[in-house]
């Protein structure tokens, strides 16, 4: 065959393909190397490297003569499969080895043409390179040491191509719900609305009853700040379908992103690929990095892409997060992140009804931490006074002159609402009823029931039809899936959008733009939740349950990534299906971290699985590790050893096995360690498959480490490094607490090599969380040799590890090793906050293992500030629980620190 051979198309972004003429090239590469080689001379400059190149990248530390035989291996096997297909001879021209250099040619490259379109500044080719640069490179070599540099290149793309397509829209504008929230003028306000223009704080929490006028007052807040040219984003919590991850954030950012042209919501997707997570309808490419990574790319590009949108306008951003009582734990954490990183540079407007949130909510400790630290104030709103109420309701029924029957009407309005804004103004749309109830006709309770039903009732058959989805859905729904919802009831599509127009014009329905699919869309949904909910309560149980599949079943088909929305639904309706969608929406969260939705799915699945007769054990399992993770180490144990029954019912030793294991190390959390060691006494490893014994060993050397036992804690520790069998979760396990069992034998050189080892694994694993025992030992060893920044800077990171997975029991225990860090460093202010903290938390989890540590460094801070007497009283504390839970460490730290103050001049208690 003459001249040259077809092109061939190399992807690269989103992962490694080749097409010739538009058709994949399929095929078996025989040797992985050959792929390998073609993506190294892919990435090259010019697609060429010296074959010394190429072997570094595809066989590094192979002996020269071996490597060079690979290297010939690999080009014939790459010869082989691009010229599959052609007549024979076409592919020898794909790749060159012409002396020392090796050569990939007759290719088109998608990194060529990003670079291209780059380098001539052409605007039609920058945007068509958007949706490619916004991909991970080649993320099945993520950890590949020859991709480094060309990742690092693919940062300075995005950079580049982000300043050549800015993401900050022409002008701030507001969001839709805004408008609708502010078409009347809001009376009895006035001085609240000072104060939220007045605030210094970077949250603040608007609280009051339902129907108070919060989100008004929060309308009317970003309205003002608008004029004065802030840019507002604004976000919901649905609270009928449970709690979504992170769902009134992303809320607000889908609906911040629809109002953006495609091109510039496509360039701030590219500068923040993260928000994949938050928003996976996007089309933007999710990472497969491990949960707690992810957790970590998410909060950090949320704040990003808030802060940059906000320094792009001059009154900055304004964030309103609405019915935040009915966000998930994970949305109050995201919003203690931006508080924390975004101060200064972006307000947010929160509105709560606090009675939703019981006492022992975790929600209400992430709040009381923004409140605690000065990081949120509150704003309380009463109900309108009777004067501003009459002014109110003579706004909604349009009225100049005010005779004797309007004046009944004012009076029946102002009586019946309380001076509840919601309820005067809903009374007020339909005075003639207000009078009515005036007399008797219905009561108190059933007043916004009685309105819903009223406006309702004034809509045609195929409006009250909608209405009636709309109420049982709960959330916002999109067009194609109401369409779908409303043809099984016998509405056609063109019937439907005259029944939404109907609906709209009522004021019962809105419309709001969002992103889905990576296109802007319209959704529709209730204008306020009472009057959705009342709607809803008058439906017939068989009427709500034949709506709630009809629209779980479009959401299936629609949107199969809402696995929460669609067990919500499937769970109301009773239909077997239920219990699958709540498997996958329990997994989902974990996989999340938003340990709290997880909690409430996996305990409706074991109940329903339970009640089909159907074996959980499985299920209670994977419960258990999240109440763990959640601090909740007596129902942990109780679910666990409900697990551990279900396995050996039916012979799942292995599964019994790693049951117990995971239930031993609860109850040495919880301050049970020989409970535990009792529990792992009955069975042998040695009987074990590897990965089963490989756990059992775990679980024994926290038992061991707990109790002090350090030299055994070496000996399990090198079992279970014996059995890993290469999977770096275990390896890095097994080194982190071999590490940590070498620091409390003093045989430092020992530790330092271990910590050392276990960050490679570690890394490997996808999980940071495994970071963290690494981390902790070298910053004790820091410590140790009197290196104390480093050793606060490998303390700061664990913290933020372990913040990141929510454990509460590791969160005490590195706020407690940041104490002595930050009081060698000279910073007793620090010291104390972390050590009030972390006592505070170590409380909340009870008489754990984690308490005696908190106590004893709370005692060294006061020591520090000279009030002996409260510290010697907390020493105390923690020597009579360190004994009790047999912490050798826990007592060490607690009786030196003791004996040193009876050594000390007594100054007393401050009181």
């Amino acid at each position: 065959m003459t001249g040259d051979p077809p092109v061939v198309a190399v992807g690269l972004l989103g992962g490694f393909v080749l097409s010739r003429d538009g058709t994949p090239l399929t095929g078996n590469w025989r040797r992985s190397s050959a792929r390998t080689v073609v993506k190294v001379l892919a990435l090259a400059p010019g697609h060429r490297l010296h074959r010394e190149r190429v072997i570094d990248a595809c066989w590094p530390g192979v002996a020269e003569a071996v490597a060079g035989r690979n290297l010939r291996a690999a080009l014939h096997a790459a010869r082989d499969f691009l010229e599959a297909g052609l007549e024979k001879g076409a592919g020898r021209s794909y790749l060159v080895a012409d002396g020392e250099m090796v050569s990939l040619c007759h290719v088109r490259v998608d990194m060529d043409e990003v670079r291209s379109a780059l380098r001539r500044g052409d605007r039609a080719a920058l945007v068509a390179a958007v949706g490619n640069l916004g991909n991970e490179l080649l993320p099945e070599d993520r950890y590949a040491d020859w991709l480094v540099p060309y990742e690092a290149e693919l940062v300075v793309l995005r950079e580049q191509l982000v300043r050549a397509l800015p993401v900050a829209p022409d002008g701030p504008r507001l969001p839709e719900v805004v408008n609708r929230h502010v078409d009347m003028p809001m009376r009895g306000r006035e001085r609240v609305l000072q104060e939220l223009a007045a605030s210094r704080w970077p949250v603040t929490v608007i609280s009051g009853e339902a129907g108070a006028g919060k989100t008004r007052l929060a309308a009317e807040a970003v309205r003002l700040a608008a004029d004065g040219g802030a840019l507002v984003l604004w976000g919901t919590a649905h609270d009928a379908e449970g709690p979504t991850p992170y769902g009134v954030i992303g809320d607000a950012i889908g609906n911040y992103l629809a109002s953006l042209s495609d091109e510039l919501r496509q360039a701030a997707l590219v500068r923040h690929p993260a928000l994949a997570g938050l928003l996976p309808v996007t089309g933007a490419p999710v990472s497969r990095g491990g949960p707690e990574e992810e957790r970590a790319r998410l909060f950090h590009a949320v704040a990003s892409l808030l802060v940059d949108a906000g320094q792009e306008t001059q009154g900055g951003l304004w964030l309103v997060l609405d019915d935040l009582h009915a966000a998930d734990l994970g949305s109050f954490q995201l919003l203690y992140h931006l508080a924390r990183v975004g101060a200064g540079r972006l307000r947010v407007l929160t509105t709560l009804r606090e009675g939703e949130l019981g006492s022992g909510d975790p929600r209400v400790r992430t709040l009381t931490s923004l409140l605690a630290q000065g990081m949120a104030g509150r704003v309380e709103i009463m109900r309108l006074a009777e004067a501003d109420c009459r002014r109110l309701v003579i706004d909604a029924m349009g009225i100049d002159v005010i005779g004797e029957a309007d004046e009944a009407i004012l009076r029946a309005c102002c009586e019946l609402s309380g001076g509840n804004p919601l309820f005067a103004r809903e009374l007020a749309a339909a005075p003639d009823r207000a009078a009515a109830l005036t007399r008797g006709a219905g009561s108190v309770p059933e007043r916004v029931s009685y309105l819903a039903a009223q406006r309702i009732q004034a809509l045609g058959p195929g409006a009250q039809t909608v209405a009636e989805l709309l109420a049982v859905a709960g959330e916002p729904m999109h067009l194609d899936e109401l369409a779908e919802a409303a043809a099984e009831l016998g509405i056609a599509v063109g019937a439907l959008l005259d029944d939404l127009d109907e609906a709209v014009r009522s004021r019962i329905i809105g419309e709001s733009p969002v992103v889905k699919a990576g296109l802007p869309s319209v959704e529709y949904g209730f204008r306020h939740p009472l009057i959705r909910l009342a709607c809803r309560d008058v439906l017939t149980a068989v009427r709500r349950r034949r709506l709630h599949i009809l629209l779980a079943d479009a959401l299936v088909r629609h949107r199969p990534e809402a696995v929460d929305a669609a067990a919500y639904h499937l769970s109301r309706a009773d239909d077997p299906r239920a219990v699958e969608f709540l498997r996958r929406a329990a997994h989902r969260a974990a996989a999340m971290y938003a340990n709290d939705t997880a909690d409430g799915h996996y305990s409706e699945l074991v109940a329903r699985l339970e009640a089909a007769g159907l074996p959980a054990a499985e299920e209670r399992h994977a419960w258990g590790v999240v109440l763990r993770a959640l601090g909740r180490y007596d129902r942990a144990a109780e679910v666990l050893g409900a697990a551990r029954v279900g396995f050996g019912a039916v012979g799942e030793t292995a599964r019994s096995v790693r049951t117990v294991a995971a239930l031993a190390e609860v109850l040495s959390r919880a301050g049970r360690p020989a409970e535990g060691l009792d529990l792992l006494a009955g069975h042998d490893p040695g009987a074990l498959d590897s990965r089963t014994a490989a756990l059992f060993h775990l679980a024994e050397s926290v038992l061991y480490f707990g109790t002090g036992r350090y030299a055994e804690t070496l000996d399990v520790t090198a079992r279970a490094e014996a059995l890993c069998g290469g999977d770096p979760q275990l390896l890095a396990r097994a080194l982190a607490n071999r590490a940590s069992a070498f620091l409390l034998l003093d045989r430092l050189p020992e530790a330092r090599r271990t910590a050392e080892r276990a960050l490679g694994p570690a890394e490997a694993s996808g999980d940071p969380a495994r970071l963290v025992g690494p981390f902790n030992v070298l910053a004790q060893l820091a410590q140790r040799e009197e290196r104390f920044a480093e050793a606060h800077a490998n303390g700061e990171r664990v913290l933020e590890l372990v913040e990141f997975a929510g454990d509460p029991a590791e969160i005490v225990l590195a706020r407690g090793n940041l104490v002595q860090q930050t009081l060698n460093l000279g910073d007793p202010a620090a010291a104390a906050e972390h050590a009030s903290q972390a006592l505070t938390l170590a409380r909340r989890l009870g008489e754990s293992w984690c308490l005696p540590y908190a106590l004893t460094n709370q005692a060294r801070v006061l020591v520090r500030l000279g009030r002996e007497g409260e510290a010697a009283g907390l020493l105390d504390e923690a020597l009579v629980i360190a004994e009790s839970t047999g912490d050798r460490q826990a007592r060490a730290a607690a009786t030196g620190l003791r004996e040193r103050l009876g050594q000390l001049p007594r100054r007393g208690t401050r009181r």
